[in-house]
């Protein structure tokens, strides 16, 4: 059991408390930390003296690397941002190469942000992807000049000419010369991108 300091004992959050001796996560003292400098920020993330940290409820993770004098909150909610002088954040994760400068969110809930150089869904590139002609279309739908993508993921099946989104309560998000589109899956317990085909009148599925 970690003796406590009775003087500059103070509870934080549901989890997190603090003494001169460091932080403690359910009584479990992190190791190296410092809890008289220690700051609850939003998102879940958390600093002091020494260290960055995401502490989103029951668990922590030191950010490695992490800038703690420019460091601060994007945004902040089920998926949260921030960033430092020289990485991104999503979470717990750090964006692959993303530019702190340029970086911008597009669509927090379904992971879509982009920077000068690259497109990320949550805390990874999206391969192949033009930056300049990126938009989103609905819910996890999103296009640029050659594919139209599905939760980070080009979907192959779908005509790029021909396809619109649907607005409205259809019960489908869109369609081309060939099928119908409803993300979540429809019926498809998985979460894939469930596909009516107008043809054969009966859903198939999207495979990644």
């Amino acid at each position: 059991m970690n003796l406590r300091d009775p003087h500059t004992f103070k509870v934080i959050s549901e989890f997190i408390t603090i003494d001169k001796l460091g932080v403690y996560l359910q009584n479990k003292l992190i190791p190296n930390s410092d809890g008289l400098s220690f700051k609850l920020l939003d998102g879940g993330y958390a600093v002091d003296r020494d260290q960055v940290y995401y502490i989103p409820t029951n668990f922590y993770i030191v950010l490695k690397g992490a800038d703690k004098e420019t460091f601060e909150i994007v945004t902040s909610g089920f998926v949260s941002y921030a960033k430092d002088k020289n990485q991104v954040y999503c979470n717990e994760h750090s964006i692959e190469r993303a530019d702190p400068s340029s970086f911008r969110i597009l669509d927090s809930l379904n992971g879509y942000s982009k920077d000068k150089n690259h497109v990320y869904h949550h805390y990874a590139i999206m391969k192949d992807t033009d930056v300049n002609s990126f938009q989103l279309l609905k819910y996890d739908l999103a296009k640029d000049n050659k594919s139209i993508f599905y939760r980070g993921l080009p979907v192959k099946e779908i005509d790029y000419e021909s396809f619109k989104v649907i607005e409205g309560n259809s019960g489908y998000d869109g369609e081309d010369k060939n099928n119908y589109y409803r993300s979540g899956g429809g019926t498809h317990d998985d979460g894939s991108l469930g596909i009516w085909s107008k043809e054969k009148e009966k859903w198939l599925k999207r495979e990644f």
